[in-house]
């Protein structure tokens, strides 16, 4: 579907009535978001409803929003546009707002405020003057982005959500306006105790599975072998935005990092426990970063860094045509964006890892896609880890199409499901489990094993299980959060690595498995339509980061482009230190350690250096505490960094 509308004139925002056609098609006609005063008793809020013909009425704790059907769909937009006025008569009624179609199951609901990106004084002040005119109030920053602001509907205002944002869009002064959209989001499902069944880890004739499944020799992640070299560093940290992680876990709790609630819930990360799918979070980050060697559980993948809860979904019960469907997930584009944003932000993850993505959604009457959120992901791929960029790592999805958003965007990583047997997941693999294909083709990056996973669920009995771990974690859910924990591995023995190299490792160093034909070339080497890159080698992506000095297309270090900077002696113990590097061309210089928190703890000017090799010595003027820290070298306009560990300088 095209939206058709005349020109707009660049200094002016107006309603174009040729617009409702295009409504006609992209508004569902058969159910509506209520948004309720607060304090509307529950008897109520059903009177209200039956009396404007609305059933099958669901609520969700926050937003806090009623969710409700017609008994039959109304004619046309503007019919609904009438039903919503209807209910905007009542006291009680704050605002309703519509449903937009969806390709997949459940449709995308308009919420009522609008983020709108301006790029200019000139346009702010249109925005302003549309506001005031609308009734769209309060307006107020994004705590994230600049030049974001977030405008508020009610329904005493000119226009809905929808509308609003259309025209804003359409008037060509703004770089993106779309409403909040509340949805459905796709969740793609040592001497511990379950470790001889962790076959993602080591699979061999002595791992476990049920119904007689036999796997292939070595079709793991030759994580056993990785940890020789590293189990991860606890300087790493890999934030899981998700339905939320328990915190509490006996196998979790020792590497879990203070979190975030970005759905509003105030539980600083920890999930919702009346559903058991909201166990989802929990699942992936014990696959993570699981305590090793504790007698308990499981080990995981790289269990010596840590785990940055953020919750950015949740799960309830919903009701369509009077039957009971349990456990559907909920989010809004805020709820994604806030979470991703004080990740990187706020939490200074490392890496990202996220189990979930949505369906091609038909936005064709806003800008074409998320813009929110892709603004979001965009800040952190670019600036992340003082500006290396943050790793994330996304679900390609269970669809059997094509990677679903958000994993398809180029400043993403895809991951595929495979089986115990180095295949793709499909109905047909040796798993056994017919009822989901892991998506794939055109945008896929990398693959990892996603069937009968074993890790951790919600202690006791409100999770997937009576118990505290989950035996049958399923689908491109649990192949993110594996090879999420691989790239964490490989910043642990080089955190100066850059989120392209990062990705140029996972593909290089996978395993081209399966059989498949690997006969297109792309970056990191051969690639295929089955399983990107190849399954992900954990040994091998350690030993080539290791090692690492740059690709074809993405050199580690900016200020050489050769080789990377040497620092000498490292670990330090004294306070002088010698760093050796390569400058192109003639420039100014400045050197600058950094703590893992991401404060400066020293900073000088090395005034004008020559182009070829240079040799610095430096003396510390201050006492450092052990640790690792970050060494930063900017020559003009280009930074590039080393790790530096410190031990006991007394």
């Amino acid at each position: 579907m095209v939206l058709m509308l005349g020109s707009l004139p660049a200094q002016n925002i107006v309603y174009n009535t040729e617009w409702s056609d295009s409504f006609d098609e992209a508004v569902l006609r058969d159910r509506l978001i209520i948004e309720f005063r607060q304090g509307t008793p529950a008897a109520s809020k059903q009177l209200i409803l039956q009396l404007v013909g609305l059933r099958d009425a669901w609520s969700l704790p926050y937003p806090n929003v009623t969710i409700a059907k017609l008994d039959r769909p109304v004619a046309d937009y503007a019919e609904l546009k009438a039903l919503i006025a209807a209910l905007h008569q009542y006291n009680d009624v704050k605002l309703a707002t519509p449903f937009i179609h969806s390709q997949g199951v459940h449709p995308v609901g308009i919420l009522g405020n609008i983020s709108v990106k301006v790029e200019n004084d000139v346009a702010f002040q249109k925005l302003l003057g549309f506001a005031e005119r609308n009734h769209l109030y309060p307006i107020y920053p994004d705590a994230y982005m600049k030049n974001v602001y977030w405008l508020t509907t009610n329904k005493y205002s000119g226009y809905n959500a929808l509308e609003a944002s259309v025209m804003l869009y359409q008037s060509g002064l703004f770089a993106f306006a779309e409403p909040n959209y509340l949805v459905s989001p796709r969740t793609a499902m040592a001497n511990d105790q379950f470790y001889n069944r962790q076959w993602s880890i080591q699979n061999d004739a002595n791992t476990v599975f049920n119904n007689g499944i036999i796997g292939s020799n070595d079709a793991d992640m030759d994580v056993d072998s990785a940890w020789t070299i590293t189990t991860g560093a606890s300087f790493i940290k890999v934030a899981v935005l998700d339905s939320g992680v328990d915190t509490l876990h006996p196998d979790l709790i020792g590497n879990i990092l203070p979190g975030y609630d970005a759905t509003g819930g105030g539980s600083k990360g920890y999930p919702n426990i009346d559903k058991p799918n909201n166990a989802h979070g929990t699942a992936c980050a014990g696959i993570i970063a699981a305590t090793a060697d504790n007698g308990i559980g499981i080990a995981g993948v790289a269990h010596g860094s840590k785990i940055v809860p953020i919750k950015v979904f949740y799960y309830i019960d919903t009701t369509y045509s009077g039957i009971v469907l349990n456990d559907i997930p909920y989010s809004t584009s805020q709820w994604f964006a806030n979470g991703i944003n004080w990740a990187w932000r706020e939490a200074e993850a490392d890496v990202m890892s996220n189990s979930w993505g949505l369906d091609p959604i038909a936005f064709a009457l806003l800008s074409g896609s998320p813009s929110l959120v892709e603004e979001a992901i965009t800040a952190a791929a670019d600036s992340g880890r003082y500006g290396l960029g943050t790793p994330m790592l996304f679900s390609s999805g269970n669809e059997d199409t094509r990677p679903i958003w958000p994993s398809k965007l180029a400043n993403t990583i895809a991951v595929n499901a495979t089986s115990m047997c180095d295949e793709r997941k499909s109905v047909s693999s040796c798993d056994g489990e017919t009822w989901w294909t892991g998506c794939w083709g055109q945008d896929l990056d990398i693959s990892a094993p996603g069937v009968k996973i074993y890790t951790c669920d919600i202690s006791g009995t409100i999770g997937y299980t009576s118990g505290d771990y989950e035996f049958d974690f399923n689908g491109t859910s649990a192949a993110c959060p594996n090879a999420a924990a691989v790239a964490a591995l490989i910043l642990s023995v080089r955190p100066d690595l850059s989120t392209d190299a990062v990705r140029y490792i996972l593909g290089s160093s996978a395993d081209r498995v399966g059989g498949y034909n690997y006969n297109t070339t792309k970056v990191a080497g051969t690639w295929s339509r089955e399983l990107g890159y190849g399954r992900v080698n954990a040994y091998k992506a350690v030993l080539m980061a290791q090692d690492y000095t740059g690709h074809q297309t993405d050199i580690a270090d900016v200020v050489s482009n050769t080789k990377p900077m040497q620092l000498y002696p490292n670990p330090l113990q004294g306070k002088q230190i010698t760093l050796q590097f390569d400058l192109v061309t003639s420039s100014d210089a400045m050197v600058q350690i950094m703590g893992l928190d991401g404060r400066t703890v020293y900073q000088k000017s090395l005034g004008q250096l020559y182009d070829g090799t240079n040799e610095q010595t430096i003396t510390l003027d201050r006492h450092l505490a052990p640790g690792a820290y970050l060494v930063g070298l900017t020559a003009g306009n280009q930074t590039t960094y080393s790790k530096l560990v410190i031990v006991d300088q007394q």
